[in-house]
């Protein structure tokens, strides 16, 4: 589990771990064509353990924003 102090920044290996979580959660997310964090269970939970609260509320902002941008602009 990520420590207390962890800012997303300042621990790059468990930056890391939390990026490749998130990316992983993302995947399957996409092979269920989904948004409900719940189809994918295990990966969802690790996303929880190796992102903080904050981390994983500013990634949930961006991947929004990213879903919009190419609902509105089309995807290349």
């Amino acid at each position: 589990m990520a420590h207390r102090g962890f800012s997303g920044a300042i621990d790059k290996i468990n930056n890391k771990q939390c990026q490749v979580a998130h990316e992983t959660h993302l995947e399957c997310l996409n092979d269920y064509n989904t948004q409900n964090d719940y189809i994918c269970k295990e990966t969802f939970e690790a996303y929880k353990r190796w992102c903080p609260s904050d981390v994983r509320a500013r990634l949930s902002i961006r991947d929004f924003e990213n879903r919009a941008s190419r609902e509105l602009w089309g995807s290349n």
